[in-house]
């Protein structure tokens, strides 16, 4: 085959991951083209930071304020509220395109990485397949999240510390580097990326060199997060507000890792066998060739890129620990590790490709082999990924589920007047479905930090002065939602004398007044 077949090859290869990508866009798109993009949590949080910045929101949250642009490291709303200054639309819809689009891209990236690394187009299907049809990815990219802005950074990054590590290319480095520290500015798991990315420079043959390259990546993927420390720093005395407590890692904590552990905890058998068949074979071969990276037929760009997926992901679950253990007791949910999962399947799939290496197999067991495994993949996860989509389509995820629609507390509160101030346990919910920027609950325990929250008799006592002395609510119910520490109804009117004003299905309104009258005057 002469070079210019081969590049018209790889290009149609190209051509076939970025068709997959594109129906990966369309999934998403109809999969939230009737009830929205799914937003809880955080991504209230993310929307109504890109809104204040694009103008559409100047009031302030009244129980947050600045702190928010301390918590949340700022890249994704900066990147929305950028789109709609140059005339496009409400933070919320542009969250939706731009989760839609990195979803395509993401699926590309995929095929092309496996596709550089094993040159095996079915192979590299396998992964492009997965992340189409698996049922984790659909819900992630359909959420107002950060996890898919910070998977394409990671495969940027990966992409180019790879090429930067064959080829010395200074535009690779400064790529690489950007990659990473955006990474870092989107979420600050993007640590890890750092971490590996100058621990493998430092390490390369030219002693001085290396550790020259080493020293520049780390300082400049390291600067947007710095600059952003520094502005918060100079505001507010505080780098970010997070709390450092430590709170140990249980065992149950691991169940929060979807990998290899909640594969098997689950029943789940997708690509498990490969897994560990993988790394038995990998510990194998690294100790037969202990003194060398190479292998026969395996080309060394392969094996150091094996090198960074498995100091990857050892450094980000590694940061995990930590995270858990002393800044966020919550990051034990399943969405923190969805990038990681890319880099097990990396993992896999090439361990099956130096597999094929070793035994020097034909290009026919190859391709057959791995067409069977892509079909197992499909067939295993497109059913329920299918039934998932048309149920997300109808019904909705989060606060755009369809039950929120007759919800009878959020009609209540539609009907309080504007001045009125709202207590809620679920402030989140208020504002994505009404607009109103209410104020969260007390808290007995800091939800991230777990300790003891050492304000709490304040915050109850601003509560009951706030209750006692303005046109102010308290709302409780909605959908039964309770942060982490956050104090009960029942603990509530043992604190504050409260009398119920509105009582339906799915929640009440209380009101400060030991004496209060059944009247709806006070709305």
């Amino acid at each position: 085959m002469t070079p210019d077949e081969q590049k018209i090859k790889c290009w149609l290869r190209i051509l076939a991951f970025l068709l997959v990508g594109c129906a990966g866009f369309v999934l998403i798109i109809w999969m939230t083209s009737k009830r929205g993009v799914g937003v809880e949590g955080d991504g209230v949080f993310y929307i109504y930071m890109a809104r204040c910045l694009s103008g559409l929101d100047l009031f302030g949250w009244p129980s947050q304020g600045v702190s928010l642009w301390q918590h949340y490291p700022p890249l994704f709303p900066i990147i929305m509220a950028l789109i709609h200054w140059l005339g496009g639309p409400d933070p919320l819809y542009t969250a939706r395109w731009l989760n839609a689009f990195f979803f395509g891209m993401n699926i590309c990236l995929v095929g092309i990485l496996l596709y550089r690394y094993t040159k095996n187009f079915w192979l590299s299907m396998i992964g492009v397949s997965w992340m189409l049809v698996r049922i984790d990815n659909l819900y992630s990219y359909s959420m107002a999240m950060t996890e898919p802005l910070f998977i394409f950074l990671t495969l940027l990054w990966l992409f180019f510390i790879t090429d930067f590590m064959e080829t010395k290319s200074r535009i690779s480095f400064g790529f690489c580097s950007m990659a990473a520290g955006l990474a870092c500015l989107t979420r600050f798991a993007g640590i890890p990326l750092v971490l590996t990315g100058a621990l493998l420079l430092f390490f390369q043959k030219d002693w001085l060199k290396s550790r020259i390259w080493a020293v520049a990546f780390g300082c400049l993927s390291l600067l947007p997060l710095t600059l952003w420390g520094v502005v918060n720093f100079l505001h507010s005395g505080h780098w970010t507000d997070r709390m450092i407590s430590f709170h140990p890692l249980s065992i149950l904590g691991m169940k929060g890792y979807p990998g290899l552990i909640n594969h098997l905890s689950t029943g789940e058998t997708d690509l498990v066998l490969v897994l560990m068949l993988g790394m038995v074979l990998l510990g194998w071969m690294i100790f037969r060739n202990r003194d060398s990276w190479a292998l026969k037929g395996v080309p060394n760009s392969t094996m150091r890129f094996i090198t960074i997926i498995v100091f990857f992901i050892f450094f980000y679950f590694v940061s995990w620990g930590i995270v858990v253990g002393f800044l966020d007791s919550l990051a034990k949910r399943g969405r923190y590790f969805l990038p990681v999962e890319v880099f097990e399947l990396f993992f896999c799939l090439l361990c099956v490709h130096l597999l094929f290496s070793v035994t020097r197999s034909s290009r026919l067991l190859k391709s057959t082999f791995a067409i069977l495994l892509m079909t197992y993949v499909i067939g295993l996860n497109l059913p329920g990924a299918l039934a998932w989509g048309v149920v997300r389509y109808n019904e909705g995820v989060a606060f755009d589920r369809r039950e929120w629609d007759k919800s009878a507390i959020i009609s209540e509160v539609k009907k309080i007047s504007a001045d009125t101030l709202i207590y809620s346990n679920n402030f989140m919910a208020l504002y994505f479905l009404t607009g109103r920027r209410a104020l969260p609950l007390a808290y007995q325990k800091d939800p991230l930090s777990l300790r003891p929250n050492l304000a709490y008799n304040d915050q109850i006592k601003q509560m009951k002065e706030a209750l006692s002395r303005q046109r102010a609510v308290l709302v409780y119910g909605l959908m039964k939602f309770k942060m982490p520490g956050m104090v009960s109804e029942e603990e509530l009117k043992k604190e504050i004398p409260l009398k119920m004003l509105v009582k339906v299905a799915d929640g009440q309104i209380y009101v400060y007044s030991p004496s209060i009258k059944e009247s709806k005057s006070t709305i």
